[in-house]
């Protein structure tokens, strides 16, 4: 790398698609070569759109359908609407059935935990400083 100049080859990924709020990327290997002046190439409203879409489409497929270990493998939702009693309940029905008939697969260890669990925080670590702050 020449020292003073700006190297494409040479920059990481993250700084050449560096993208501004005003829908903006500067230094894509996409522009036309500027002779090293900084250009701005602006975005097609449709880039925006479709990346609206698909975040709304993977914040409904989080909240309805992924089912999370921290949750005792229940959805948000279910969680959300008090489903997720009724539901680990049912789950622990079945999984002691399951060990009942074929105990040998199981041996001595317990089935999975199914209680529902407590209040669940996004960072519990910055809530405790924040609690201890005040």
């Amino acid at each position: 790398m020449i020292y003073g100049r700006r190297n494409n080859i040479a920059q990481p990924m993250s700084h050449r698609w560096y993208c501004k709020p005003e829908k903006t990327c500067e230094n894509s290997d996409n522009y036309p070569d500027t002779g090293g002046r900084l250009e701005k190439m602006t975005l097609p409203d449709s880039y925006l759109h479709e990346a609206r879409q698909w975040v709304e489409r993977f914040v409904s497929w989080y909240n309805t359908e992924y089912r999370h270990s921290k949750l005792n493998f229940v959805t948000p939702q279910q969680r959300h609407n008090g489903k997720d009693t009724a539901l680990l309940a049912q789950r622990q029905a079945i999984l002691e059935q399951a060990k009942l008939r074929n105990p040998s697969r199981w041996g001595t260890r317990p089935v999975r935990n199914c209680e529902p669990i407590g209040p669940v925080t996004l960072n519990p670590e910055k809530e405790m400083k924040m609690q201890q702050a005040a």
